[in-house]
């Protein structure tokens, strides 16, 4: 005599059913290619980052793309970029933008050109401001910067690490973090033990001796 399938298997099978068409939705969503000809800065892109605002930020070879949704507004040394290199984008928790270029980490103010008075007066400020290594330092280079758990702010440069002590803008100091004097890209994370990880980009081998052999 057939039995009525019980209460788990028809779970199952609903599952099944669901996770299907899931499946079949997922593979229905529409792609589209955004190139140079659409308005953005540069077709080799680096990075993506969303911002809190809903912003898509493009970090290209080009400088730096903020898409809307329908367009792309770009920004590059004719905007005040020291290079046309832009590798990363942070947005602190505290809403402070923090760009990494071929020319050093700069603090980016998106709002900068359109400051009004109490009186309504137009007073357009600097987009961008470039915050020096500390002096004597052979850093040239900002790969990427990350924001810890305690809102201190670290840049991975092309030959160590940095913190920046101080508030954001043109007055804030470095102070240089005990690491690898080698390249080093991107990597900082906290955990939970509140431990910083960072990774740095080392040789696969160790280089040849005088003989030839490694």
């Amino acid at each position: 005599m057939w039995k009525s399938p019980g209460p788990r298997l028809l779970l199952s099978v609903c599952l099944a059913l669901g996770c299907v068409a899931a499946h079949a939705r997922a593979e229905q969503l529409p792609v589209r290619t955004y190139t140079t000809t659409d308005g953005l800065a540069r077709d080799y892109v680096g990075k993506i980052v969303q911002d809190s605002h809903g912003f898509i930020w493009f970090c290209t070879s080009e400088g730096l793309s903020r898409f809307d949704g329908y367009r792309f507004t770009n920004y590059g040394t004719a905007q005040g970029l020291p290079s046309r290199l832009v590798y990363d984008l942070l947005e602190t928790r505290g809403g402070v933008y923090w760009v990494s270029t071929g020319g050093g980490l700069v603090l980016f103010d998106p709002d900068a050109l359109t400051h009004r008075n109490d009186d309504g007066t137009s007073t357009p400020g600097r987009l961008f401001t470039v915050v020096p290594f500390p002096s004597g330092a052979s850093a040239k280079t900002a790969n990427v910067a990350y924001e810890d758990a305690s809102g201190v702010v670290w840049c991975g440069s092309d030959v160590g690490l940095y913190r920046v002590v101080g508030g954001p803008g043109a007055s804030s100091s470095w102070k240089t973090s005990r690491m690898p004097r080698r390249r080093w890209r991107c990597c900082c994370a906290t955990g939970a033990t509140r431990c910083r990880w960072s990774t740095t980009v080392r040789p696969p081998w160790p280089p040849r001796g005088p003989t030839g052999r490694r």
